[in-house]
């Protein structure tokens, strides 16, 4: 008898991608770079006045982190090389482990002059200002 039903082995290389997909397409925020798992947590919370960002980089120096806003999105790239070398008399091993992330988050009408960031801890907390709303009075002639 036939039977068309995935091995085991198949069932779950399925499962992974339709996880994947399903990630993707649900997502709430426009997010780079989710398919590995070299990615960093981050959190979003809105004020009246600004975004908050704060992304869980431990191990990473301000050195290895660049942040970006263009197009109506804010991007994080974190960038690490560690190497590790051991000699001695018979042979020589070396190894290198380059790990790149990078997490984009749409944020409509920020102050791309007055965004500040710091890395304290391993957490990079970055504060975008909203665009302060002009008030200004207008009137309204009657025909």
């Amino acid at each position: 008898m036939l039977s068309l039903r995935p091995l085991p082995s198949q069932k779950r290389e399925l499962e992974n991608i339709y996880d994947v997909f399903e990630e993707f397409f649900n997502d709430s925020f426009p997010v780079m770079n989710r398919f590995g798992n070299d990615n960093f947590r981050i959190d979003v919370k809105e004020n009246d006045d600004a975004y908050i960002v704060e992304a869980e980089l431990p191990g990473y120096s301000k050195e290895q982190i660049k942040i970006e806003y263009h197009d109506s999105k804010l991007f994080i790239c974190a960038d690490q090389v560690t190497e590790t070398n051991e000699e001695n008399d018979k042979f020589i091993h070396r190894e290198r482990n380059v790990s790149s992330m990078r997490r984009g988050i749409y944020m409509k009408d920020i102050n791309s002059d007055k965004i500040q960031a710091s890395l304290k801890d391993g957490i990079l907390k970055i504060t975008a200002p909203k665009y302060e709303a002009k008030q200004e009075k207008h009137y309204i002639a009657i025909e």
